[in-house]
């Protein structure tokens, strides 16, 4: 299917905007506190902001009060998923964004940071909270070579993609 053309799917999220009809979705307690977090997972980007974000955080209070009903338990673990202190620890990305670093991406190292192994690429086989761990890509003549395992703070490398082939383990 083509991309729509930008005032047809103007006017079709204005009749949808204006339209009365109620949706109902019959959901497990359990299916309710995973739709939650994955919303509130949404509501931490930090450029999810305005009208959509202020009817997902509605939605967000109106699941919380059903899942957690009378267990202060759950409670508390869906007020944690609105706190940025629990957040997974971040590192950063080009153009400023950030997000946590998972097994299978690829960053690149801080030349200022290792002037040896600067500008090497690194496929992550192992994320911890202040570290990260991985094989190293080094230039060497005739091609590159694989196999030199690597440590570095979160800080020290910079996302660039993810390895689309990967057989690596530690």
């Amino acid at each position: 299917m083509d991309e729509p053309d930008i005032e047809i799917a103007r006017a079709a999220i204005s009749k949808l905007t204006n339209d009365p009809a109620r949706i109902l979705l019959d959901l497990s307690r359990f299916d309710a506190w995973v739709l939650l977090g994955t919303v509130q997972l949404a509501m931490r980007h930090p450029a999810f902001t305005g009208p959509t974000s202020d009817i997902a955080r509605e939605i967000a209070q109106r699941l919380q009060a059903s899942v957690c009903q009378d267990d202060p338990t759950l409670l508390r673990m869906t007020q944690m998923g609105e706190r940025e202190k629990y957040d997974v620890p971040l590192t950063d990305v080009p153009a400023g964004r950030k997000r946590a670093l998972v097994v299978g991406d690829v960053v690149q190292i801080d030349p200022e940071k290792d002037p040896s192994f600067g500008g090497c690429l690194l496929e992550v086989t192992e994320v911890g909270a202040r570290h990260v761990v991985g094989v190293l890509a080094v230039p060497a003549p005739g091609g590159m070579r694989n196999g030199i395992f690597y440590r570095a703070d979160p800080s020290e490398v910079f996302l660039v993609g993810c390895a689309k082939w990967s057989g690596l383990t530690r």
